[in-house]
């Protein structure tokens, strides 16, 4: 072989990875594009924050909460709080700032060579849960690509990939919720796989003690980001064992002195800093930080509504895992260990998590603690289309366009899906307005300037008359303002109504000041507010929308806009 014809693969492997990277890119930044600063669509809003207030509050404040930006707990969606003895408290553990310090870091000197405020939470800030999630989610995938290359060739891995990627929420915390916990885990949970089959693969005593350190460090940090994920590291120690003495052997590798004292060490580093943390926040080295929270179901899972409920289901919202099932079910029919022992973690998951005490994990999207396990799950899924090469043309047929269609489901409900389910448990009429194709999407804009004082009280309205409308009822409101404030205490809001027969129906408002940074007084800022409308109204309604400024403050308002969805 020339080494011209040496260099090609390596320049198409190159392009592949430029092109995954690019894909995930574009889809991230695309969704996030318009989430605005400080509200409940922005990547720094209650839990994310939680999770990253570990970081300015290091490397910016060293934990001097009175430093902290005036009212930045209420800006963030309390994802933390400041405590009677003014100290910064969050219940969330700081495995994911650990892995968020790397981009955190680069945008704070970004910010500082910019001549942009160091503050750690305006600005540029709200790009670093952004950015890490396109590194470790793409760092993940890759990860994951050559683990299946393990077992299966490049096209099947390459499949296997896709349809987990589009056909799970792992897609929507990879481009949505970008700043929990889960995208990360994943990332960790692929990492570990590669880790190991090195390490169960390498004879060289030398070279498993580094892996069994560095395996030590990302189980650490497995742990550390969410402690339930110790049960994929117990996957991960029986993994290909096909016997008994497989197992024996596996013990002997793993359960040495040296690599006992090598974890130990590896543990107490990597929780060194959510140790000291503790200390700082309540006086103990060690400290339960969701108290008040918990497995309390242990006795009466909710396992029903935790697969099928409309509200975060497993199933209901990640339709791939009935074939992901059929997957398993057909790999220990053709006496394959590994599917036994992911059945196992499957249903011991499943019965885990349902006895959380809110079974849908709150605001979420699907079964969120999935996320991270489609790692294992891809090995199933793997394999099934691997094996889907003997079946007949009926069957593969049948496999292809369940696959696809199921896949296609949660795309649209990613696409239609905004943040929270509203409706009930077993709420399919919400749970439908997702599905359904909605035949308008009515934007409508407003440029012109309006100046308004102390003999101007509101804004000129936007009015939208539904009977020209191809679509009765619109669901959400989403209106945005450029906004000049000149008083601190403006209390200014962004309303909107809808009229039916010239009585009100429903009324909602959004103060401007709930997103305005006052660090920057009279300068131009876009502020940003949803609306959810009511489920029913008539069809000669009209919605409207103003800036009511209720104080008569000096104030100017332009590109007003309003997108009803």
């Amino acid at each position: 072989m020339t080494a011209k014809q040496r260099y090609i693969p390596k320049v198409l492997h190159l392009l592949g990875y430029a092109i995954v990277l690019g894909v995930i890119s574009f889809l991230v930044l695309q969704r996030q594009k318009d989430t605005g600063y400080f509200n409940w669509r922005s990547t720094m809003w209650a839990d994310p924050v939680g999770y990253y207030v570990y970081l300015p509050a290091t490397f910016v404040y060293n934990f001097d909460a009175a430093e902290l930006p005036e009212k930045i707990t209420e800006k963030t969606g309390d994802g933390f709080t400041i405590n009677e003895q003014g100290k910064i408290i969050t219940r969330y553990s700081c495995g994911v700032a650990i892995l968020q310090a790397p981009v955190f870091l680069a945008v704070h000197l970004i910010a500082g060579l910019t001549g942009q405020e160091q503050d750690g939470f305006s600005g540029i800030y709200h790009l670093v849960s952004i950015f890490a999630a396109i590194l470790y989610s793409f760092l993940g995938i890759l990860l994951l690509w050559y683990f299946l290359l393990g077992y299966f060739n490049k096209l099947i891995s390459g499949l296997t990939i896709l349809t987990l990627f589009f056909g799970t929420n792992l897609l929507y915390y990879t481009i949505d919720a970008t700043g929990m916990s889960h995208v990360y885990s994943f990332f960790l949970f692929a990492l570990l796989l590669v880790l190991s089959k090195a390490f169960f693969k390498e004879s060289q005593q030398r070279k498993r003690l580094i892996y069994f350190f560095l395996i030590s460090i990302i189980s650490s940090l497995i742990i550390l980001v969410r402690p339930t994920n110790i049960a994929f590291i117990g996957l991960v120690f029986i993994l290909d064992c096909n016997s008994w003495n497989d197992l024996k052997l596996r013990f002997v590798q793993v359960f040495s002195i040296k690599n006992i004292i090598i974890f130990v060490i590896s543990l107490f580093i990597v929780f060194l800093p959510q140790l000291l943390y503790w200390k700082y926040a309540s006086g103990s080295y060690i400290t339960d930080s969701y108290e008040g929270y918990g497995f309390t179901n242990w006795a009466s899972p909710k396992i029903i509504k935790f697969l099928f409920s409309t509200n975060n289901g497993l199933f209901t919202y990640n339709p791939i895992y009935f074939i992901i099932l059929f997957a398993l079910v057909f790999m220990i029919l053709k006496k394959q260990k590994n599917g036994i022992y992911i059945l196992g973690l499957f249903v011991g998951l499943i019965y885990v998590f349902s006895s959380w005490f809110v079974f849908s994990f709150g605001c979420a999207f699907g079964s969120r603690n999935f996320v991270e396990y489609t790692t294992a799950f891809a090995l199933p899924l793997g394999f099934l289309f691997q094996e889907s090469a003997n079946f007949s043309v009926k069957y593969k047929r049948i496999l292809i366009i369940s696959t696809i269609f199921l896949v296609l489901i949660n795309l649209k409900l990613v696409s239609a899906y905004d943040k929270c389910f509203l409706g009930t448990d077993w709420d399919f009429k919400e749970y439908s307005y997702f599905l359904k194709q909605r035949t308008a999407n009515k934007r409508i804009l407003y440029f012109s300037k309006d100046n308004l004082n102390s003999n101007k009280e509101f804004s000129e309205a936007i009015r939208v008359n539904l009977k020209n409308s191809t679509l009765v009822n619109y669901r959400r409101a989403v209106v945005s303002v450029d906004a000049e404030i000149y008083t601190p205490n403006s209390g200014a809001m962004i309303v909107v109504t809808i009229v039916s027969k010239d009585s009100t129906i429903n009324w909602n408002g959004y103060a401007l000041k709930d997103s305005y940074n006052f660090d920057k007084l009279g300068e131009k800022q876009k502020i940003k507010s949803w609306f959810w409308l009511p489920r029913y109204y008539t069809t000669d309604s009209e919605i409207s929308t103003y800036i009511w400024n209720i104080n008569k403050d000096s104030l100017q308002v332009s590109n007003f806009k309003i997108h009803l969805q």
